[in-house]
């Protein structure tokens, strides 16, 4: 009856450690995530920082983390048996000798035992092969764009971390088909530390916004991204409307200008243009070119992003018959290119271009920084998200928290999103083929 007792002790021990064994494994698995997550969040506050002073990128993962843990349980009964004493009794008359024995007590012991071996191991890779490189560095898709601003990413956040220039270009046709002229009418270069590009390209964002909409095409519909002026003043209440019309007219005498220059016919382009043709961007449904090399229209192919155009957009400064087209082509940026951008941005002295949001002083407008990292004792009491310590001194990133305000900006999401284009860049064969995007005006 004791052995039973103390045998189903034994059981019961060992069946509370398997309790604790379960509970230390996802302890570890919590413990994990979390390192990677810190480590990796890390890695790219560096490659910024790297970025800030010019210096190389280099990236490392963890391509794979080992746990393990065992447990051991012993349960014995150890048995201990008193020795039998006795004494010899005299001999009684008959010469027999008698004897008396006493039996010692038998001790039975459980002897419990339970032991949890754990242990992890770490692959870290070096990414700095051909095919890492050729991933990181090729453009970012226009249907990763939409995809982004279709599960919510801000617009005025994707435009500005993954367009790199914007370039405007208008061409004529003759009545016969012939192209008669293609003329450059600007450029604008997303260049944070370039003090005469910031604003230009700031105004011109105002004015026409990166989203996406549903369009019916070769049978199907399907989600194209959009460059529309009409969805930059739906969105973006602080837009200025004179200032989109003065964009506008830039484009045109631009565009007389160098038809001038060219000594082709054009009807008066002194006057004032009419209310007809005030409103910017004017002109047909646009078409992004094919990144396979074919194109809707000649010349509206974009090796590096997205190009399309806007059909008659200069058609009142030409003599009829004539047609023109208002040709603009927008380079994405790569991984490697986004990571240097946000060291540009970070390398200036105040925080430019702004994203729209809800400002300190009241009312919407642009003042929300993309990416804060301040030095820690120019932090102030900013609720740290992530610290580093780089070149001897120690850097921190704000939180963004659940409200987007001016002292931490897009901090949080910005690290989210460079994350999540490092992991989809990872190999240039994993790439997705950008097909034929339909840009609506």
């Amino acid at each position: 009856m004791i052995a039973a007792r103390s045998l189903a002790l034994a059981l019961i021990a060992l069946a509370t450690s398997g309790c604790a064994f379960r509970s230390q494994v996802s302890g570890m698995a919590i413990e994990y995530n979390e390192f990677v997550a810190e480590a990796t969040n890390r890695q790219t506050v560096i490659n910024i920082l790297r970025a800030r002073w010019r210096e190389p990128l280099h990236f490392t993962s963890f391509s794979k983390v080992l746990g393990t843990a065992r447990v051991e349980g012993t349960a014995n009964l150890d048995v201990a048996a008193n020795g039998n004493g006795g004494d010899q009794l005299p001999q009684a008359g008959g010469g027999f000798a008698t004897s008396r024995r006493s039996l010692g007590a038998t001790n039975w012991t459980p002897r419990l035992g339970v032991r949890i071996n754990s242990g992890t191991d770490f692959e870290i890779g070096i990414n700095a092969t051909d095919d890492f490189w050729k991933g990181i560095t090729t453009p970012v898709a226009p249907s990763t764009l939409v995809h982004l601003l279709r599960q919510g990413w801000e617009r005025d956040l994707v435009s500005y971390l993954f367009i790199h220039r914007i370039e405007f270009a208008g061409r004529i046709t003759d009545p016969s088909g012939k192209v008669i002229a293609t003329v450059p009418l600007g450029r604008f270069a997303n260049a944070p530390d370039n003090e005469k590009t910031v604003e230009p390209f700031s105004s011109l964002m105002r004015c026409r916004t990166l989203y996406y909409g549903l369009s019916e095409g070769a049978g199907r519909s399907e989600y194209t991204i959009t460059f529309s002026e009409n969805v930059a003043t739906d969105f973006n209440p602080p837009v200025q409307r004179a200032d989109c019309e003065r964009f506008e007219r830039g484009l045109r005498e631009a565009f007389s200008k160098e038809l001038r220059a060219r000594n082709l016919a054009l009807l008066d382009t002194s006057a004032r243009p009419s209310a007809q043709t005030t409103d910017p961007f004017k002109g047909q449904t646009n078409y992004v070119a094919d990144a396979r090399g074919g194109s809707v229209q000649e010349g509206a192919f974009s090796p590096n992003g997205a190009a399309f155009t806007a059909s008659d957009y200069f058609s009142d400064l030409v003599p009829t018959g004539y047609k023109t087209e208002l040709l603009i082509d927008m380079s994405l940026r790569s991984v490697e290119g986004l990571i240097h951008y946000l060291g540009e941005y970070v390398r200036t002295v105040n925080e430019r271009p702004l994203a729209t949001g809800f400002c300190e002083a009241g009312g919407p407008g642009p003042c929300i920084p993309l990416i804060v990292i301040k030095p820690a004792a120019e932090a102030g009491d900013l609720d740290p998200f992530i610290s580093v310590e780089y070149r001897g001194e120690r850097y921190i990133v704000p939180r963004s928290g659940e409200d987007i305000r001016a002292g931490a900006g897009y901090s949080s999401q910005v690290i989210a999103l460079v994350q999540t284009m490092l992991n989809l860049h990872r190999s240039a064969k994993d790439l997705p083929s950008t097909p034929l995007v339909r840009v609506i005006n």
